[in-house]
């Protein structure tokens, strides 16, 4: 009886550490960001980066990436990819710089538009070997705002 009893229990409270144990986001935060969302009065930000291997391009993953690098080799073709938080019913411009040894090499201007998770991803093949710098910066017209940066080690 007492097997019985361990049997039926046990699932319950697997499930419900799973349960307890995900990340719980507070009601506060979540209208903060919807607030943030609709208001007008936010910028353009950069959520995540990261370096691909491919993109998925259909599916629930679509536009997610197939596979986290963490190196590239040279001439190896690859993806710089971000998602940005643009607030709604906004256009911006974002300017991606990539530098070797402090020379700049290639600058990519990206179009985003209203979205929580507006994702881009820029298709590389370097050319050379080292440390790479991105930095991410949002084109205001008259003055531009870095908001972020990358590093990548490219063998």
């Amino acid at each position: 009886m007492n097997l019985v009893k361990i049997c039926l229990i046990l699932p319950v409270l697997l499930l419900s550490n799973i349960v307890f144990a995900s990340e719980q986001i507070s009601t506060q935060a979540i209208k903060k960001v919807i607030d943030l969302y609709y208001s007008g009065q936010s910028h353009v930000s950069l959520v995540d980066v990261k370096i691909c291997g491919g993109i998925h391009k259909k599916g629930n993953k679509k536009n997610e990436c197939t596979k986290e690098l963490k190196s590239v080799k040279k001439d190896q073709v690859s993806y710089f990819w971000t998602m940005f938080f643009v607030p709604y019913n906004t256009k911006a411009n974002v300017m991606v710089q990539f530098s070797h040894n402090g020379i700049t090499r290639k600058i990519k201007n990206i179009q985003v538009a209203g979205s929580l998770r507006y994702r881009t991803h820029i298709p590389l093949k370097f050319k050379q070997a080292g440390n790479w710098n991105v930095k991410i910066m949002h084109d205001m017209g008259s003055d531009v705002k870095d908001i972020g940066s990358y590093k990548i080690v490219v063998q």
